[in-house]
């Protein structure tokens, strides 16, 4: 792990990483485990849940007239793979995950999404949740503050669409799956007739078929 690198995502964190073996563990992939070696999943489910507790508490506080619905849809977007690559980028992640090729999280961005919730997994084991939560109030609450009116799920809104035009509702198909069981890859197609239609990939069936709808809600608008 690049010392220099270390010293720069620690200073953007404000947090100093008190446990070595733990750190080394939220960069690790599962491409590259050992029996004495975990891989960053277990901490990065923790860092799913603390994540979304985090935004939500943002949320509760930003928009105290939000119904619960309004806040569920600006919720989604700010825990969303996009927005955690656009952080883990921002914390040069790149720098420091370790898999089976050099270039690997470069060519899976959603290991870098992943890395970013094993590091507040970490800090939430070293030092408990009011530090989590300073980290994600200071990237988190910018992003916060700048979604003025609640956005509609691309899933929602494209069904919406299809109804105000009076056609079918849309219908998602999984095209293919690829990639191995730690790291799968899934392509979905929505139709909502044979001239309205849109392909997507994504790391879960259900961020496919999220980008799919983004993908046709474009080419409708």
């Amino acid at each position: 792990m690049p010392r220099e690198s270390l010293t720069i995502l620690q200073d953007k964190l404000d947090y100093v990483f008190q446990n070595s073996d733990l750190l080394a563990q939220a960069f690790r992939h599962a491409s590259i485990t050992s029996p004495t070696q975990q891989s960053y999943e277990r901490l990065e489910f923790l860092g799913d849940r603390l994540l979304g507790l985090g935004v939500a508490e943002l949320l509760y506080k930003a928009y105290p007239k939000d119904s619960e619905g309004e806040l569920a849809q600006r919720h989604s977007p700010l825990v969303s793979s996009e927005t955690l690559v656009k952080i883990a980028l921002e914390w040069e992640l790149q720098n420091f995950i370790q898999a089976e090729t050099e270039n690997f999280s470069r060519n899976r961005p959603s290991v870098l999404a992943d890395g970013v919730e094993a590091l507040l997994a970490v800090v939430y084991l070293e030092s408990g949740l009011q530090d989590v939560q300073k980290i994600i109030a200071r990237f988190w609450d910018p992003l916060v503050q700048e979604m003025v009116n609640a956005p509609k799920d691309p899933k929602s809104a494209v069904q919406e669409w299809a109804h105000l035009h009076k056609k079918p509702a849309p219908f998602y198909e999984l095209v293919k799956r690829s990639g191995p069981d730690h790291n799968p890859l899934f392509f979905v197609k929505i139709s909502i007739d044979k001239n309205l239609q849109a392909t997507a990939e994504g790391p879960s069936l259900k961020q496919a078929e999220k980008r799919a709808a983004q993908t046709l809600l474009k080419e409708l608008s």
